[in-house]
């Protein structure tokens, strides 16, 4: 069904751009690479024709455009568009040349040992700024947008082969202005990632991103999962009460001062934590300077030095490298947030009543729609929807795809 949805637009003109060829199709949609009025590349990403039937689907593919149209950082990706053609609504998006974070670690062990722990920091600070800026993000009236990613992960921290990293998709992100909504008792976001607070069924916010991405930096360096285990109950409770050790100390490294920052951004308290991603910024950057320069390019060169041809990735039930794929790096933003924001509003207008349209999203918030991306073209998309949602009462996988499974010591 996926290779006939790929082909069923491939080729031909969709609105105001010109399809190139299919990157990738899952249950929700399909990605093509296209070329807009002006000829440069983007990342189209189309709703198949039953999901943009769907208010509740719907309403969640307008709150990532909104929001990420609202947040003009060089650390966040980039949304060019949005609109409806023929029924079927899109959302067009820069087209960035790298991989994830999740397989530049996988890819550093294998080859190198490790992954140097100022790349680490380098790649981090970006990281924490561009969460900084989507935290501090506020609505054309100036009002605040109250963003929170809720799905930081090696899978959404992507790395460019020029060497600058860029926060990716906000599929799953708490903002005010959300259309769609999330019941009480439904997880939004990896279990692994998940701040205790969230696993305690709090609501996250800017803290609970920064742990997250501490998750993400002590993995980098010690080449494994901090805790991911056999299945999602123990996962949020190693979350919960497993001890963290120094990440140096698991890898074998003697002990380095980048220990101390990730721990701080690891605290379970959150008035422990750094009080801001951009706190968390600023001990990376001075940590990178202190260390000297860090040559995120040079590195990425080595590990991919037939770049762009595409690389291996593991197959879609390993969470590390599952998201692996390269795309072209564009470093002319076209921004047009307020005409998104707009055609949002405008299109949300559209939808069933409020009623109607929590049912729907109360039906459909417990799945996960994963793309499984075909390597077919040396650009693959990397910002998809990507959301874990579990009734704790149940502590059930309401979709297999969306759980990891396997250590980063499984990766081949």
């Amino acid at each position: 069904m996926e290779a006939d949805a790929a082909g069923a637009l491939g080729g031909r003109v969709f609105g105001a751009y010109r399809l190139e060829s299919a990157l990738g199709a899952g249950g929700m949609g399909e990605v093509f690479l296209a070329r807009n009025a002006s000829g440069e590349r983007v990342a189209l990403k189309v709703l198949l024709p039953e999901a943009s039937k769907n208010d509740g689907l719907v309403a969640m593919f307008m709150d990532e455009a909104s929001i990420m149209a609202q947040i003009h950082h060089p650390n966040v990706l980039a949304v060019h568009d949005f609109g409806r053609v023929d029924g079927r609504y899109f959302l067009a998006m820069e087209l960035l040349e790298g991989q994830s974070l999740a397989y530049l670690i996988t890819e550093a062990h294998a080859k190198e040992g490790r992954l140097d722990r100022g790349v680490i920091a380098t790649i981090g600070a970006h990281a924490a700024r561009g969460l900084h800026a989507a935290h501090t993000a506020r609505s054309k009236n100036g009002e605040p947008l109250e963003v929170v990613h809720r799905d930081v992960s090696p899978q959404n921290v992507f790395v460019t082969y020029r060497g600058s990293t860029k926060l990716i998709d906000f599929g799953v992100a708490r903002a005010a202005e959300r259309l769609a909504w999330t019941s009480k008792g439904i997880y939004k976001g990896k279990a692994a990632y998940m701040a205790p607070e969230q696993v305690a069924r709090n609501a996250p916010d800017a803290l609970s991103d920064v742990w997250a991405l501490g998750v993400c930096l002590w993995e980098a360096i010690t080449g494994g999962r901090l805790f991911l285990r056999d299945n999602q109950f123990h996962t949020m409770d190693a979350v919960m009460k497993a001890p963290i050790e120094a990440p140096s100390a698991v890898a074998g490294l003697p002990p380095d001062p980048l220990d101390e920052i990730v721990l701080r951004a690891l605290e379970r308290d959150p008035a422990r934590r750094y009080p801001s991603a951009q706190g968390l910024d600023e001990a990376l950057t001075g940590y990178a300077k202190a260390t000297g320069r860090a040559e995120v390019a040079a590195l990425m060169g080595r590990l991919f030095p037939d770049a762009p041809l595409p690389a291996p990735r593991p197959s879609e039930d390993r969470e590390l490298g599952s998201f692996a794929g390269r795309t072209e790096d564009l470093d002319r933003p076209l921004r047009r947030s307020s005409a998104i924001h707009a055609a949002v509003g405008t299109l949300a207008s559209e939808l069933a009543p409020p009623g109607a349209r929590a049912a729907t999203e109360h039906k459909d918030a417990s799945r996960i729609e994963r793309p499984l991306f075909r390597e077919r073209t040396t650009v693959i998309l990397i910002a998809f929807f990507v959301a874990l949602a579990a009734t704790l009462a149940a502590l059930a996988l309401v979709d297999r795809e969306a759980v990891e499974v396997r250590p980063l010591s499984a990766e081949p």
